[in-house]
C-alpha cells in the first residue's frame, strides 16, 4: 500500500500541519456518502437545514441511521457523524492510511499515543460571515483533520485562520492534501454566499489515548457526534473504562 507523504507545517500557523495523500482514499467515503446521503440532503424538503437560525441534533431519514446530523449552533453549516460501526470503519481506515498516530506522537507534549476519537462529513450551503472559533479547549491533546471531499466549486469559501502575527490567512482546500490542527488554531469558514451545490468537507478527529487527557477533550468531541470512541478504543456508552479509570484514582490517594 502507497504512504501519505511527509507532514509539513502550515506556514506560520500554530500547531497545524498539512499531509499530501492519494485522493483514492477519500473513494469508501465519497461512495457512502452517495448512497447515505446524497439524496437526503438534495431534497427540496431539506433546504431549510441549511438555512441556519437553528439548533439540530437529528438522525438522517431512519432511526437506525448511518449519520446523525449536528448543526454548528445555530450557524448554517452541518455535521454528519458517523452513527454506526460500518460507517465509523470508513473514517477509520483513512485514520490507519494517513497513518496519523505515528505522525503526530510527537506532537503533543510530552508525547502520547494516539487514537482516533471520530468521523463526519462538514456540508453547506453558505457562510454568511465568518465564525471564529477554536476547536478545542486550551491544553487539550487532541487534533481535528479537514479535507475537502469533491473539489470545491470557485464560489465556495475555504478556510480563514489567524497567524501567529495575528494577521488572517486564507487557506485552499485541495482534495490530495489534509489539513490538521490542534489547539490554539483560531479558525473560520471563508464566508461565501449560497450555492445550489453542497460544498462537503471529511473530518477526523483524534488524540490522546490516556484517560487523564479525556476530560478536557471530549467537552468538544460530544458537541460533534453521539457515536464515537474512547480513549480505550470502544464506542462511548458500550464500556465501563472511564468509571474504572476514575475508581483507581480514588483508590491511589
Amino acid at each position: 500500500m502507497s504512504h501519505s507523504r511527509a507532514l509539513k507545517p502550515l506556514p506560520f500557523a500554530p500547531n497545524a500541519f498539512t499531509l499530501d495523500f492519494d485522493p483514492r482514499w477519500l473513494e469508501p467515503l465519497r461512495q457512502s456518502f452517495f448512497q447515505d446521503l446524497s439524496a437526503y440532503l438534495n431534497a427540496p424538503e431539506q433546504t431549510s437545514l441549511f438555512q441556519g437560525g437553528r439548533l439540530l441534533r437529528q438522525p438522517i431519514a431512519r432511526r437506525e441511521s448511518p449519520y446523525y446530523l449536528f448543526s454548528y449552533e445555530d450557524y448554517p453549516l452541518l455535521w454528519l457523524s458517523a452513527n454506526t460501526a460500518l460507517t465509523l470503519s470508513l473514517f477509520w481506515e483513512l485514520y490507519k492510511q494517513l497513518n496519523l498516530a505515528q505522525h503526530f506522537a510527537e506532537k503533543t507534549v510530552p508525547p502520547r499515543s494516539l487514537c482516533m476519537y471520530g468521523g463526519f462529513f462538514v456540508v453547506g450551503k453558505q457562510a454568511p460571515q465568518p465564525l471564529w472559533h477554536y476547536d478545542y479547549h486550551l491544553g487539550a491533546a487532541a487534533f481535528t483533520l479537514i479535507v475537502p471531499l469533491f473539489e470545491l466549486t470557485p464560489q465556495m469559501g475555504h478556510l480563514l485562520y489567524e497567524d501567529s502575527a495575528g494577521q488572517i490567512q486564507t487557506y485552499h482546500y485541495r482534495p490530495h492534501q489534509a489539513l490538521i490542527f490542534g489547539t490554539g488554531f483560531l479558525h473560520s469558514t471563508q464566508p461565501y454566499g449560497p450555492t445550489d451545490t453542497l460544498r462537503v468537507l471529511v473530518s477526523l478527529t483524534f488524540g490522546s489515548e490516556q484517560w487523564q487527557d479525556w476530560p478536557l477533550i471530549k467537552k468538544n468531541i460530544q458537541k460533534q457526534s453521539r457515536y464515537y470512541l474512547l480513549p480505550c478504543g470502544h464506542v462511548a456508552g458500550s464500556c465501563l473504562c472511564e468509571w474504572k479509570h476514575q475508581l483507581q484514582k480514588v483508590l491511589r490517594r
